[in-house]
């Protein structure tokens, strides 16, 4: 447990919860990064850090993605001027849909711009392919007119209502339908491309494959039950590990891994039914430990994606969300999520938060999921929140204060940082849970979080600059190389390749149990195969 968080002895929510190394220990807030990253990172040795400059452009910003405008799409991308499309083409026929090509013919569509501006069907009437101005169905990128169906201008692939800008909250953020020029996608953004030295690095399943071998443990009892050793050849199981196991099982099709360690959690709930943060081993029954939100969210978006994927889990899916919205979240003027179950908030009072426990993706779907508006309003208070953080002057990695991009690892639901957090190994993970949300939705919360992110990053000097200096012997690690990497997929193909391949390219040791399993997790996303579920 690091010495920041909960110092007491009944719950220690969310230490486990992501910042445990692979003997039990994990790192302080007082620790310097750069140290031996083979341990968490949990070392003195203050090296350099030089990170990288400047964001850009953005999908839905005007050199881009077309914004709601009532043209119907930018002069540069989507359409001419004031017509969204000329009547003969389906947009300008140097930009937003050539009738042979329907956009740049090796991303589909201008990385799928020409949802937003004039290439889509439907979406058009909300995204600026509307009426008079943005396109008609006629010009605005229909099949026979907005590119050939093998081209990506197709009207079911270039921007269909589940793919390309079809809500309000993505209407301006120039969301991807077709990433690579292919069939129709449902996630926004950008979707990172490796080069070919990283082919096999981005491949989630060979490192699931290496990764499994040495954390996942059978209990061999009888039971059915598996666990995520907190290290390799480790005797304890803290309950983030299974949530990312679970994560990892369902994102590589390993049903029966799911489904062990699910009979895991569920042989270890405490009196509320979540489960207790840390096990030893296969032990049985509750300890009394309480629970860690992060991990109970997780296991419960792993079952809304086994739902999806296998069917059967619905219930136990419906089940798990009512008791964190019931024991880990707080209802009031702002809802914010509780970072475990433990009375008083494992003694730190009300109104204590964890940055990178705000899950807003799953939350936004399990609004829809279980009926609930309740989760949306919470997301929309977390991104209050982090709006907040990001203002206060946070020391990153390096005992570097930076305003406008990190978060602390613990603060308040007021946007607060009273014990002067730094971003370390639980705020490392934020930009993570933001990046799913806006892969899935196309939020602007979310897209301007990441770019305040990515902002730092180029400020820093870069992915490759920082790299050597989150490890010892110039080793870095995913657990805050991999985040960063994921923010450029709101902000450009351009900034989405750099930071991937910069990060699978960097010297790294993830051969530890946190930094493993979030690698594996994160390259999911960034392979896109990390679904919402519903």
């Amino acid at each position: 447990m690091r010495a920041n968080i909960f110092a007491l002895s009944s719950l220690i929510v969310a230490s486990a919860v992501g910042c445990m190394q692979s003997g039990g220990t994990s790192p302080s807030s007082t620790d310097q990064v750069g140290g031996n990253a083979a341990t968490g990172g949990a070392s003195s040795t203050n090296t350099s850090l030089a990170i990288g400059g400047g964001t850009s452009g953005v999908g839905g910003n005007l050199a881009t993605g077309g914004v709601a405008s009532a043209t119907g799409g930018n002069v540069a991308v989507g359409g001419k001027s004031n017509s969204g499309g000329a009547p003969a083409a389906g947009g300008n026929v140097g930009t937003g849909g050539r009738s042979a090509v329907g956009g740049n013919v090796a991303t589909g569509g201008s990385f799928a711009i020409d949802v937003a501006t004039g290439g889509g069907t439907a979406i058009d009437v909300t995204t600026g392919g509307a009426g008079t101005t943005g396109g008609t169905k006629s010009t605005g990128g229909l099949s026979a007119t907005g590119g050939t169906k093998s081209a990506g201008g197709v009207s079911n692939t270039g921007g269909t209502p589940a793919t390309g800008g079809s809500s309000t909250m993505a209407a301006n953020t120039g969301g991807a339908t077709s990433v690579g020029g292919g069939s129709s996608s449902p996630y926004y953004g950008f979707q990172p491309v490796p080069n070919s030295q990283n082919t096999t690095n981005f491949n989630p399943t060979t490192w699931y494959t290496s990764w499994k071998s040495k954390f996942y443990v059978d209990c061999a009892n009888g039971t059915g039950q598996a666990r995520i050793a907190n290290g390799q050849g480790s005797g304890n199981t803290v309950s983030e590990g299974i949530g990312y196991g679970m994560l990892l099982a369902v994102g590589n099709a390993d049903k029966p891994a799911l489904d062990a360690l699910w009979a895991y959690y569920k042989a270890h709930v405490d009196v509320n039914g979540l489960m207790n943060w840390s096990i030893n081993q296969c032990d049985s029954g509750n300890n009394n430990a309480y629970a860690a939100t992060d991990a109970d969210e997780d296991v419960a978006m792993a079952l809304v994606q086994a739902d999806a994927k296998w069917g059967g889990y619905k219930t136990d899916a419906t089940n798990l969300i009512g008791l964190i919205k019931k024991y880990e979240t707080a209802a009031g003027t702002p809802s914010y999520l509780r970072p475990g179950d433990a009375a008083n908030n494992g003694g730190k009072g009300d109104g204590t938060v964890n940055p990178s426990y705000f899950a807003t993706g799953y939350w936004h779907v399990w609004a829809t999921y279980v009926s609930d508006p309740f989760w949306n309003q919470l997301a929309d208070d977390a991104y209050t929140m982090l709006a907040k953080f990001q203002a206060l002057s946070i020391s990153d990695p390096l005992n570097a204060a930076y305003i406008g991009a990190l978060v602390p690892d613990w603060g308040t639901s007021q946007g607060q940082n009273p014990n002067n957090n730094k971003y370390w190994y639980d705020a490392c993970r934020t930009p993570w849970r933001v990046a799913v949300d806006y892969a899935w939705y196309g939020n602007s919360p979310a897209q301007t979080f990441l770019q305040n992110v990515s902002a730092f990053i180029d400020a820093k000097g870069g992915i490759a600059t920082m790299a050597p200096s989150y490890g010892n012997g110039g080793a870095g690690n995913s657990a805050f190389l991999g985040p960063y990497a994921l923010s450029g997929m709101a902000v450009s193909q351009a900034k989405a390749d750099t930071y991937l391949n910069a990060w699978l390219s960097a010297n790294m040791d993830d051969s530890q149990y946190f930094q493993g399993s979030l690698r594996g997790v994160f390259l999911l996303l960034a392979n896109h195969n990390f679904p919402k579920g519903i």
